[in-house]
């Protein structure tokens, strides 16, 4: 089975690795390649675009091809732009994913209670957090909620978080990732086979799966 890198923001072919692209509203017309990818407007678009474009920018998009998700879209704490505007824009992309039934990716910034307040008013979408380097505390409560996660480079750093959540997130929901790390997704799949005391080959396999079934799509 292939390493899955369920989310990077580099365009690039390697071997025995199916990377799953990460694309900003109007990114699709300007990206050339023969990956997966994932389409949204991410809340830093906000700071420098209008809304109403994004919305245009998205839907001109979504006309030219179909991602396997919706995303990554989320909240963030550390720009400036209101949490009004940045969860007007996520609950609309919502209803985008929910009417593709999509799962839906999530950049979140010290907006955890934010994504469990959307998953209790909005129950019945796919959810995913990616990066996650949370407590364990906040990884548990998510997973009540129903949130799938990605992790990434901070589980190769001991003063993260990440390396204690990874182990309280069921194996069927979970994913790695790259995002725009230096480290390669075998590092990081090593990294955490260590951590959950699994053979990496054993690990690959049960993200594929995972893979191949939240995202609904053929082996």
């Amino acid at each position: 089975m292939p390493y899955i890198n369920i989310h990077s923001h580099r365009v690039g072919y390697q071997e025995a690795v199916l990377t799953v692209v990460s694309l900003m509203a109007g990114g699709l017309a300007k990206t050339k390649f023969n990956n997966y990818f994932t389409l949204g407007i991410h809340p830093w678009q906000l700071q420098h675009t209008d809304p109403d474009m994004l919305k245009i920018m998205i839907q001109e998009d979504l006309a030219l091809s179909r991602p396997i998700a919706i995303g990554e879209v989320g909240y963030d704490r550390s720009i400036q732009v209101q949490l009004e505007i940045q969860h007007d824009i996520l609950v609309w992309q919502e209803e985008i994913a929910a009417s593709l039934h999509l799962p839906v990716i999530y950049h979140a910034v010290k907006a955890d209670d934010l994504l469990l307040a959307r998953a209790k008013a909005m129950p019945g979408l796919v959810r995913i957090i990616h990066g996650f380097a949370g407590k364990s505390s906040s990884a548990a409560q998510l997973l009540r909620a129903g949130f799938c996660f990605s992790f990434g480079e901070a589980l190769l750093n001991s003063r993260r978080s990440a390396a204690g959540s990874i182990r309280v997130v069921p194996l069927d929901r979970l994913f790695l990732e790259t995002d725009e790390s230096s480290f390669s997704i075998q590092e990081i799949y090593a990294q955490a086979a260590n951590l959950l005391n699994l053979d990496v080959s054993y690990l690959r396999n049960a993200i594929f799966a995972n893979f191949v079934r939240i995202f609904n799509l053929k082996e």
